[in-house]
């Protein structure tokens, strides 16, 4: 019974989100086409990307020679791309959202396929929160930081709430020193090792 309810709810949702006007941000939605079977870059990819609320202001650009595309100065609101190329499988990335929060998007390897009796493919772009409560627990999702673009672990860190480092490198969390895991494995650290790990992990 959940899916059919969705379906139902969808429209409304969508009306509500077309009521939003847009505003000027200096935006941007970059990314880089694959190809799934070769994994090989693809150049001259037809990319259009469209806002919601007004499909007339839709934008092209073609990939270059690594499979890069940008779109630049974009307003804030809902969009959605759709990359076309000869021989393949139509690709659409659905609900991209532009805001003051998170103005630059980055679309990293979408992956296209060749062409299999005329089908197209529609992903849905989510946008975690940058801060989450977890059972209990606080996750900072430092990939929807926009401050995670050029910097270092050691830098976001500074911009978590509760969270502090000291001119040696010691890092506590209201106060307390925490427990560290690297891919879910406890390490021993002291201050220093644990300053120059985190000035050498990109954000």
């Amino acid at each position: 019974m959940r899916i059919p309810f969705c379906l139902l709810f969808l429209p409304l949702l969508c009306s509500g989100v077309l009521a939003q006007e847009s505003v000027p941000l200096g935006g941007s939605v970059s990314g880089n086409v694959l190809s799934v079977e070769s994994s090989r870059a693809l150049a001259g990819v037809s990319v259009s990307l469209k806002p919601y609320a007004d499909s007339a202001l839709a934008r092209m650009t073609v990939s270059d020679e690594d499979g890069n595309f940008l779109f630049g100065d974009l307003d804030s609101g809902w969009y959605f791309l759709r990359l076309t190329y000869s021989g393949h499988q139509a690709l659409k990335i659905d609900s991209i959202r532009l805001q003051a929060a998170r103005p630059v998007i980055l679309l990293a390897d979408l992956r296209m396929t060749t062409q299999v009796t005329g089908l197209e493919t529609i992903v849905v772009h989510a946008v975690r929160p940058v801060l989450e409560n977890k059972d209990g627990n606080i996750v900072f999702n430092a990939t929807e930081s926009p401050l995670s673009a050029g910097s270092s672990a050691s830098e976001l860190l500074r911009t978590i709430p509760m969270v502090t480092q000291d001119p040696d490198g010691r890092v506590t969390v209201r106060g307390r020193e925490p427990r560290i895991l690297v891919d879910d494995k406890p390490v021993s650290m002291n201050a220093q090792q644990m300053q120059d790990f985190l000035e050498s992990m990109p954000g």
